[in-house]
Parts: structure tokens; C-alpha cells; sequence
């Protein structure tokens, strides 16, 4: 993709280059300057994109910019409607493989494309409804002479610019699209390409900025950045579908090697309100399920611990006296003022505990590895 645009670079048009950076500025800056203003008076934000379509089917005929300046347009746009036919069966035995691929890529971006609007307008999506209506669709659709259904980037991201809040909204633009097809369409073809270029460019404006989030994402997660980075780079230079695969294929990557190196914690008393956890003990925090192939490092982590510990002061845990806990310690609540010297100690000498709160599972060999700790 990149190096498509690059070897382009010296054949481009400058006329469409110049309309497209006109357009460009004509989108952005209404919708910084002009839709705000305009929504102090009215609900409805205007239609920049209408109007840009309006400015430049009448440059294009004014000017007649295909002819003079060779500039793409829209041409011919097929009107009518097809009529439904029965599927040919005999071609499944060839399409299953490629059909299957294409299902599950389809349903992949509608997911993704739902989840990243309900983020950023904070409602929540249902996969199962999503797989539904996916198939559905699929279904509908295949008596037609159409393309598989999906979700589109660019026309998901136009009809969010243009203020589409339900899904009442594909009814109008599904309207208006069958409209254009059976009586505007001549109407339309005029219209140079760039000018549509720069409505899906500038629609997919908020999705450009999503790269200020990555110094959050290393701050989290390291794992998120390399994904996203890997998901960025890989749909930039390679192709959208590839890089959709090799991210799902990156991103289970990065959850096998979480569970093989995942984060272990120790901490000490001073950090742990001191009625909780006696003076003299260390909790550890194996923050994964435990199975065999981390189990040698849970080992590992544990006799590092044990080996760093002064063997003079350290008791084994057979040799660690419990005491009953006083029941103005255990029922009451943390008081700021509360110090390890006025709480009766609960375990003599020195001791580990293993915190398992975080581990989802455990598998034989991790079984008995916390039988041989």
C-alpha cells in the first residue's frame, strides 16, 4: 500500500491533487469551525459533505475536468435493480475454503468496527446479536449479485461524522442509495473521485488521532502496544486483510507468552495493612493460572525468594506457630493510625504466603508444584 503510494508519487495529477487538499481543508476546518457554531442554533450540523459533492459535480462540468485536465470521475453508474436468483450449489465444492475465510474475516471487522464506536460512545455490543445479524444478512444477500456483508470503515466513520446515533439511519442512506441508483445516478457522474476520497479521508480523521493513545497503551500494557503497533504497521504497508490476520495471529501470540512469563509480585507486610497480614511475612502473587508450561518459573520465583532470604531468621512453615486472630483485629476496620508494634503477632518467625487469587486454573503439574512448595 505504501509503496503503491510512493511509486505514485511522480505520476500524480496536480489539478486533483490541488481539489483534493481544497476539499480536505473545506471538511476539517467546517467541522473545527462551523459545525459548532452552528449547533448553538440548530440540532442538525450541516451537510459539508452534501455541499462538497454539490461544488464539485459543478466544477467538473463547468471546468469539464475529465477532458481538460484528466481527471477520474465517478462515470457510469449502473441504475436499475437485479432481480434475485437461486445461488449456484455446484460452485460450493471450489468456495468453501475462501468462503469460510471471508466469513470469519467479515465478522471480525463488524466486531471490531462495533467495539471501537460503542468505546468511543460508551454503549455496549452484543457479539451473539452481531453474529446474527452478520448471517442473516449473508443469507439475504447471497440471491443478489453482491459483495459479502461486512462492515466498511470508511462508511461506518461517515455516517458517525454526519451525527448517526441508531440504526434507523441505514433506512434514510439505504433510501437515498436506492434513489441514486434509479434517478440520480446520471446526476452523479460527474463527480471526480478525489472529492469523495477526501470525504472518507477526513471521516477517518478520529481514527488517525488513535495514535495518541499509544504512550497509555506502554504505560499499561506493553503487550496492547505491541499489538497495536503490529495491527498499525502491518494494514499500513501490507493490505487491510493481512494485517488483520497477522494481528489476531500477533495478539494470540502475545497471550501464549503472558501465561508462560506472567507477573509475579512480592510484597511485603510494611505494604499490606498490618491486621491482614502479620510482621515478618511475604505474599506473593502469581497473577496467571498455573499449569505446566509456567509451572518452573512459579518454582523458580519462590526458591529465588527463599535463597534471598537471611536462613538465620527464616522459619520453615512447619515450624511457624498460629495463633488464633484476635476478634477486634479481624472484625474491625483499618485505622490509619495502626502499627505493626500494637498488633499481636499472628506467626512466629518468618513465613510465605502464596496469593492464588488470580490464578483462573490449575492443571496437574502446577497442582503439585504448590504441594512441593
Amino acid at each position: 500500500m505504501v509503496r503503491d503510494l510512493i511509486l505514485s508519487i511522480g505520476s500524480a495529477n496536480i489539478t486533483a491533487v490541488i481539489i483534493s487538499v481544497a476539499g480536505i481543508l473545506f471538511l476539517d476546518l467546517g467541522r473545527t469551525y462551523i459545525n459548532p457554531r452552528v449547533k448553538r442554533f440548530s440540532p442538525v450540523p450541516p451537510p459539508l459533505e452534501l455541499i462538497l459533492v454539490i461544488i464539485g459535480v459543478i466544477l467538473s462540468v463547468t471546468l469539464d475536468l475529465h477532458e481538460r485536465y484528466h481527471i477520474a470521475i465517478v462515470n457510469t453508474i449502473p441504475r436499475g435493480f437485479p432481480m434475485p436468483a437461486v445461488p449456484n450449489t455446484s460452485l460450493v465444492p471450489h468456495l468453501i475454503t475462501d468462503g469460510i475465510a471471508i466469513a470469519v474475516i467479515c465478522y471480525m471487522f463488524v466486531m471490531s468496527m462495533g467495539k471501537l464506536f460503542a468505546k468511543k460512545h460508551k454503549y455496549k455490543t452484543d457479539a451473539t446479536q452481531e453474529f446474527y445479524a452478520v448471517g442473516i444478512m449473508s443469507i439475504a444477500s447471497s440471491f443478489f449479485p453482491v459483495y459479502p456483508v461486512g462492515a466498511s470503515l470508511s462508511r461506518s466513520s461517515v455516517c458517525e461524522m454526519s451525527g448517526a446515533n441508531t440504526q434507523l439511519y441505514t433506512i434514510f442512506s439505504s433510501t437515498l442509495l436506492l434513489t441514486v441508483i434509479l434517478v440520480l445516478g446520471p446526476f452523479l457522474e460527474p463527480l471526480p473521485m478525489c472529492i469523495l476520497a477526501c470525504i472518507v479521508i477526513v471521516s477517518l480523521k478520529s481514527l488517525f488521532l488513535q495514535v495518541k493513545e499509544l504512550p497509555r497503551y506502554w504505560r499499561i500494557s506493553k503487550y496492547d502496544f505491541a499489538i497495536w503497533l503490529v495491527a498499525c504497521l502491518t494494514t499500513i504497508f501490507m493490505d487491510v486483510t493481512k494485517g488483520l490476520i497477522i494481528s489476531i495471529v500477533f495478539a494470540l501470540l502475545t497471550i501464549v507468552l503472558r501465561e508462560q512469563w506472567p507477573k509475579f509480585t512480592a510484597t511485603h507486610v510494611d505494604e499490606i495493612p498490618p491486621q491482614h497480614v502479620p510482621e515478618g511475612v511475604s505474599v506473593l502473587k502469581f497473577e496467571s493460572p498455573l499449569h505446566f508450561a509456567n509451572v518452573t518459573l512459579f518454582i523458580d520465583k519462590i526458591s529465588d525468594l527463599i535463597a534471598s532470604s537471611n536462613a538465620e531468621d527464616f522459619s520453615s512453615p512447619p515450624d511457624c506457630e498460629l495463633g488464633p486472630v484476635p476478634k477486634d483485629i479481624a472484625s474491625s476496620p483499618q485505622k490509619p493510625g495502626l502499627t505493626n508494634s500494637n498488633v499481636p503477632a499472628l506467626l512466629s518467625g518468618k513465613a510465605i504466603i502464596v496469593d492464588c487469587s488470580a490464578m483462573a486454573y490449575v492443571d496437574s503439574m502446577g497442582l503439585d508444584a504448590l504441594k512441593e512448595v
